[in-house]
């Protein structure tokens, strides 16, 4: 018998398309300035994702995913106003890229 296929399930931790067999899902915290939350709630970066702060000037929100490409592309897509808090190596990663976007554009 062939096991019943739960979408759902398998895409739980994914943003897009992409799911890892050789990844754990990893807990990540990102910074925006309040005047995005409307848009955020509405549309959601993650469907299992929660504003766990809020405050006048910022908010926090957090989620469960897989750090890969969909991710980076999401995160960049807020760019400048989002600022990754977790996991701290996904921090380094996009500092990272950014230092280099900012070294094309700058020579």
């Amino acid at each position: 018998k062939i096991p019943e296929f739960k979408a759902g399930d398998f895409f739980k931790y994914a943003l897009g398309i992409y799911v890892y067999d050789d990844k754990e899902p990893e807990f990540i915290s990102l910074k925006f300035p309040t005047r995005f939350l409307p848009y955020i709630e509405n549309w959601a970066v993650h469907k299992e994702q929660f504003v766990d702060e809020k405050k006048e000037d910022y908010f926090i929100l957090k989620f469960w995913s897989y750090v890969g490409p969909d991710l980076h592309e999401k995160i960049f897509s807020y760019m400048p106003f989002v600022e990754v808090l977790e996991p701290l190596s996904l921090r380094a990663e996009i500092a990272k890229q950014l230092a280099e976007a900012l070294q094309k554009h700058t020579s």
